[in-house]
């Protein structure tokens, strides 16, 4: 499909196709299931050109957006803003999540893990790769705050992991923001993921995930050690 159908048909039919299987959801549940596979970033993102592509996945979740599916579903926030993050937008990344985190609160009984896990990616990479805040360190204890909770709540499986894989690059990144002391506690969060990586159960040890992330804590903790 990526090769075969021109990116502005697709874009056109999609969305008036999510808006159809909305309609008629209710009928049988593939339905939905597959209006669902087809608002995610991962779907939109393998069948399109590379060129322009910040345009084309802005114009798809817009035409989604007008046609009122998911407004309300912070599920449809949350791939609003992982779209953003995938080419840099981190100031409309921060709405969507802000949106997203809103619209959880508001359900009863919502789980917002995964919409933390992806936050918590983001106060991270939008601290490295931009230039729009400079709380280096409160972010960073943001992030952190999210990951330690999901490390030891194993429901979370491997993602928490995905994302402590960038505490190393952080601090190469923004070592020289932080202070001594905040470098010194850094290295205590460190220690505490390591610690809690040991009892992560056996589907999560064999993750690449789980490897990378426990390397780059020791390696975080290297470094710190040698720029204190």
């Amino acid at each position: 499909m990526k090769d075969i159908v021109p990116d502005f048909i697709k874009l056109e039919a999609i969305p008036a196709m999510v808006a159809r299987l909305d309609r008629i959801k209710d009928s049988a549940p593939v339905f939905d299931e597959l209006k669902k596979q087809m608002m995610r970033f991962g779907f939109i993102e393998r069948i399109l050109g590379d060129a322009d592509k910040e345009a084309k996945l802005v114009a798809y979740f817009e035409a989604i957006r007008a046609s009122g599916v998911g407004v309300d579903n912070p599920q449809f926030w949350l791939q609003y803003a992982i779209a953003c993050m995938s080419f840099g937008d981190y100031i409309n990344a921060d709405s969507h999540f802000e949106t997203a985190f809103g619209l959880a609160r508001s359900r009863g009984g919502y789980d917002p893990y995964q919409i933390e896990n992806h936050h918590a990616r983001f106060l991270l990479e939008s601290r490295m790769k931009s230039s729009s805040w400079d709380d280096y360190y409160d972010s960073f204890s943001a992030a952190n705050d999210i990951i330690q909770r999901q490390v030891s709540n194993y429901k979370e499986g491997f993602y928490p992991y995905r994302v402590a894989r960038l505490y190393l690059d952080y601090l190469e990144a923004n070592y020289k923001k932080l202070t001594s002391d905040q470098l010194g506690r850094v290295s205590q969060w460190c220690d505490k993921i390591m610690q809690a990586s040991e009892a992560a159960p056996d589907a999560v040890r064999r993750s690449v995930y789980w490897r990378q992330a426990r390397d780059a804590m020791k390696h975080a903790k290297d470094f710190i050690a040698e720029v204190i």
